[in-house]
This record gives C-alpha cells, structure tokens and sequence, in this order.
C-alpha cells in the first residue's frame, strides 16, 4: 500500500528562490516554477522534485524542509477559488 498524504496550500505571489533552496540543488536541476506561500514558505517545483520550504519562527530559526520526487506524484487536485 502506498503512502499518502494531502497537502494544502494557498499561493501567494510568485517568489524569489532563497539561496537555501538553490544550494539544495544538484547540478542537472532547473527550477520550474517557485511560490511564496503564507508567512516565509516557499513552494519550488524543479525538473525533477517538489521541495516545501518552511522558515520558522523567530527563535526557532531552523527551517522546515519537504522534497517530494516528482515520480512519487501519483495524484494531483487543483482547486480554483472565485474571488
């Protein structure tokens, strides 16, 4: 059985990549597309995975970091508000 798990976000403007998430990268990796999410998170999408990047508070300055393998992504939903 494979894991599963939801995640949801809500975009907010297009953002700039952080040089934490561009040291990250290998040599052979593009970014796609990246999001500032709410608060200091980012989406980045790369030719080749999904990384969430969460940075914490003020004195837990640690940042929270996600990569998902885009060939681990069997199943999307795209929901689009009426604002």
């Amino acid at each position: 059985m494979a894991n599963t798990f939801d995640i949801n976000w809500n975009f907010g403007d297009t953002g700039v990549v952080t040089d934490d998430i561009r040291e990250m990268l290998s040599s052979n990796e593009t970014i796609l597309q990246a999001y500032r999410l709410l608060g200091k998170s980012q989406a980045v999408l790369t030719n080749k995975r999904l990384i969430y990047y969460a940075q914490k508070g003020v004195i837990d300055n640690r940042p929270e970091i996600s990569c998902i393998p885009l060939s681990a992504i069997t199943y999307y939903k795209i929901v689009v508000s009426n604002k």
